[in-house]
């Protein structure tokens, strides 16, 4: 569910450290977690994110209301020919 709160304004592509920033009260710890991004990681989301309303959650849906996000994601893993480990 921390994944389904992010919204565009929680992402910093700074070109040298871009991170993403989760609140603490989506953080199950309850404390402020910045995630370093790599480079390439941090461009494929610039690009994804560039229309994207400022506070609207960047992945919508009801996936993690409904607890899919796992099925969701052996989806993405298969349909990329990646194998679920």
């Amino acid at each position: 569910s921390a994944l389904a709160n992010l919204t565009p304004n929680d992402f910093d592509f700074d070109e040298h450290a871009p991170t993403v920033t989760l609140a603490a009260r989506f953080n199950k710890s309850r404390k402020l977690k910045v995630q370093p991004l790599p480079a390439d990681v941090a461009t494929a989301l610039r690009d994804y994110l560039h229309d994207k309303p400022a506070t609207a959650p960047v992945w919508g849906g009801t996936w993690a209301r409904d607890h899919r996000g796992a099925e969701m994601l052996r989806g993405d893993l298969a349909a990329a020919g990646i194998p679920y480990a």
